[in-house]
């Protein structure tokens, strides 16, 4: 299973910087910018699971005091979430296209994205990132995983903040509801 976790974590943060590089993350092309205590979370979160899956990854014998054996088919299933994971995660970048941003913002001429995946889905960003710890928790069978769980309200937060941005920028196109033509 450490091989999954690196080549998902590789891949992952590929995508990432990928999408990063391709459509210019910088604050000049932002109207609207907001930092607030969701990115704190949510970064102090993905801190935690990255330096807990580079210790999994490189020494698991230092995390073995929080291991436990799980039935032989939990750790399959956590491949399968590891693999919905960047599904959903590739397919809401390619999505969003120009209009992503690693923070809550509005961009200029910023399109509301109601295609895709964002057809079905209203946030498959965030639910990437939940299947993304609960892969993690099922493939390494430690519970010091189960720390990633502390992203939840930090998404709940983001969430929040990003339907308030876009609803005072969208006005009458939002709120949409995923399957319906807003």
């Amino acid at each position: 299973m450490t091989n999954i976790i690196l080549i998902n974590l590789s891949i992952g943060l590929d995508l990432r910087l990928f999408y990063s590089l391709k459509y210019g993350q910088t604050l000049e092309n932002r109207i609207c910018l907001t930092w607030d205590s969701s990115s704190i979370i949510i970064n102090l979160a993905l801190l935690i699971i990255l330096g807990l899956s580079l210790i999994f990854i490189i020494s698991p014998e230092w995390l073995i005091f929080s291991q436990r054996s799980f039935p032989r088919i939990i750790p399959w299933i956590g491949v399968l979430s590891l693999g919905l994971h960047l599904l959903l995660l590739w397919a809401s970048h390619h999505e969003l296209g120009p209009m992503w941003s690693g923070f809550i913002s509005i961009k200029k001429n910023h399109k509301l994205v109601t295609s895709g995946i964002y057809r079905y889905i209203k946030h498959p960003m965030y639910l990437a990132v939940v299947f993304w710890v609960i892969g993690l928790i099922l493939c390494t069978e430690n519970l010091l995983f189960l720390s990633g769980l502390i992203m939840l309200p930090g998404l709940g937060l983001r969430i929040r903040g990003e339907e308030k941005i876009l609803k005072d920028h969208f006005q009458q196109n939002y709120p949409y509801n995923p399957g319906e033509t807003p």
